[in-house]
Order: C-alpha cells, then structure tokens, then sequence
C-alpha cells in the first residue's frame, strides 16, 4: 500500500501504528520512500478520510524521518 505517514504522540503503546486499510494486530513493515529507511509496528485499523493514511508514534516516526518531514511517503507491507 502506497500511502503518506505522519505521527502523534498519544498512540500507545510505541509500536503501534494507526492505519486506515489494515486490519489490527497486523505487523506492517513502513518504508520511507525519500530515504529507503523502514520500521516495523502492529496495526490498529482506523477510519479515516484524510490524505494520511498511516499515523506512527512520534518516536517510530523519527526513527524512517525526520519530524518536520511530515507527512511522508511510504510504502506499507505485511
């Protein structure tokens, strides 16, 4: 899934990301398209219509991208 991640501070526990078209309790692998960086967490699906589709934890966030990247593109896998 090609999508944009950002982050937020308030998702627990750290290794969970929001996205809008997994299904939860899904390990994803994220990867940075501007960098080739990748990070992995667990899914909590969400519904959403925003242009994010992915939201990570600011501190998963930092470890693919700097924070004032946000949002960036990524690639999702399973």
């Amino acid at each position: 899934i090609s999508t944009s991640a950002s982050y937020r501070s308030t998702i627990s526990p750290t290794n969970t990301c929001l996205a809008s078209d997994i299904a939860t309790g899904t390990e994803i692998t994220v990867v940075n398209l501007n960098n080739g960086h990748s990070v992995t967490c667990i899914a909590t699906r969400v519904y959403s219509t925003a242009d994010t589709g992915l939201i990570m934890h600011t501190d998963t966030f930092a470890q693919i991208a700097d924070l004032t990247d946000a949002p960036i593109p990524v690639e999702i896998s399973q």
